[in-house]
């Protein structure tokens, strides 16, 4: 069976450390629940931000089509064929020139745009050769002419038309129409470089462990940026103006990582001072309460003679262990008054007793005796009546014993002397008696 010291230390420091702990618990779910918000309305913001620089930059994607395909100098291109090397010539100058000025006027996001005809003509809005080849008699080329769509091509690592040294493309084309015949002669192709994307997904990026991406209609990814980790995430979309789908997301764990580190150490060396705190009230405490109690137990272990104890004197702040020990000696007191009344009453009724039997035996001794003197004076004999009537007097002035309880032992014998005495008067000498030894227990008796 456990003391009760230990089982009020393990409670006090259960009590004090529990909450504690409840506490770390509730805090963490409180920042987790706030980071996870706060982190919600920021990649909100990100989301509406960087998906506004896309919407901008497909709008210009459109405006440039709109301007190019209704330039006087690129419609009259599409209707009329030079055959000789110089008119050839200026009209690609030309045409060039237009392209040139439109990009520099009006884009801001766009690389740069071409012009690839059914013919095998093709003009460019940038300063880099193009690629030596016939691009009508590509694949790709006479995969985007089957139809009249527009149709934006998945990422690519060179430019499709253009020698320029660079890498990561996005490219949308669109139908060349000859607004007389309403026939498209070929395709504007404009190209978009994946870093000006990642650009604009970074200026989104405002915390740690944010993952940004664009995926195309067919739910591939376009471009990405930011570590990907889909465990416990958060995310945030919105869908573009072509189509695609521009997605934040975070791993909640992973954000809050760093907080919730911090977190841990403060209040784990919280809890550690609550902890060796809590120890040193607990057993501080429990020992408040369980020294008084054992030592109260130890004093009533040590005297079972409840007549022989003393009141219990144990220091103590604690007004119901003071009370149970004022109690206790109100009970010592008590139980020890019962013992003297109870000896008391013992005595009184042994002594009843003994006066009972000397009243029993008293009356018929007197009146035997008074009658045997009373024969004695009869018959003359008024000597032995004399010696019987003093050793009579003398007899019940020993039995008073002045009224004490004690007497001696040489009275005593003088006592029984007396009624031996008597007695032989009585039977007529019919027995006679000798007290031996005594007299030395009787001087010292005196003494």
């Amino acid at each position: 069976m456990k003391k009760l010291y230990s089982i009020l230390s393990v409670r006090f420091i259960a009590l004090a450390l529990i909450p504690t702990l409840a506490i770390l618990g509730i805090c963490s779910l409180f920042l987790m629940l706030r980071t996870s918000d706060n982190m919600e309305d920021s990649l909100d913001s990100a989301t509406l931000y960087c998906g506004q620089l896309v919407n901008q930059l497909l709008g210009e994607v459109t405006d440039i089509n709109a301007l190019v395909q209704s330039d006087t100098d690129v419609q009259e291109m599409l209707r009329v064929t030079y055959e000789t090397p110089t008119e050839i010539y200026r009209q690609r100058q030309r045409i060039n020139g237009n392209l040139t000025m439109l990009h520099y006027n009006y884009s801001k996001f766009v690389d740069a745009f071409y012009l690839i005809l059914d013919d095998g003509r093709c003009f460019k809005s940038n300063n880099f050769a193009f690629l030596d080849e016939d691009f009508s008699k590509t694949n790709w080329y006479k995969r985007l002419r089957l139809s009249d769509e527009v149709h934006w091509l998945a990422p690519y690592e060179e430019s499709l038309v253009s020698h320029n040294l660079k890498s990561g493309y996005v490219g949308v084309a669109y139908p060349l129409f000859n607004v007389r015949t309403g026939l498209s002669d070929g395709i504007l192709l404009i190209e978009i470089r994946t870093t000006t994307l990642e650009e604009i997904l970074k200026s989104g990026l405002t915390m740690e462990h944010v993952h940004a991406r664009i995926e195309d209609t067919e739910a591939n990814s376009v471009v990405s940026v930011g570590p990907e980790d889909t465990r416990q995430s958060i995310s945030s979309w919105v869908e573009l103006g072509n189509g695609w789908t521009l997605t934040f997301s975070c791993n909640i764990w992973r954000l809050m990582g760093s907080e919730l580190a911090s977190l841990i150490w403060v209040v784990g060396a919280l809890l550690l001072v609550i902890a060796l705190l809590a120890i040193w009230l607990g057993r501080k405490t429990a020992r408040s309460v369980s020294k008084p109690i054992e030592a109260l137990l130890s004093e009533m272990e040590d005297t079972q003679d409840f007549r022989a104890r003393s009141p219990i004197e144990v220091g103590t702040n604690v007004c119901e262990i003071e009370s149970l020990i004022n109690h206790y000696n109100r009970m010592v007191e008590r139980i020890q008054e019962l013992f003297q009344e109870l000896e008391k009453r013992q005595k009184d009724v042994r002594n009843s007793e003994f006066a009972a039997l000397q009243a029993q035996i008293n009356p018929h001794f007197l009146y035997n005796t008074l009658d045997n003197i009373s024969w004695q004076i009869r018959s003359g004999n008024y000597e032995q009546a004399l010696r019987s009537l003093m050793s009579f007097s003398r007899y019940f002035r020993l039995s008073l014993s002045k009224g004490k309880s004690l007497v001696s032992v040489h009275n005593e014998i003088r006592h029984a002397e007396l009624y031996l005495e008597i007695q032989k008067s009585r039977y007529c000498d019919s027995f006679n008696f000798s007290v031996r030894n005594l007299l030395q227990l009787s001087d010292m008796e005196n003494n």
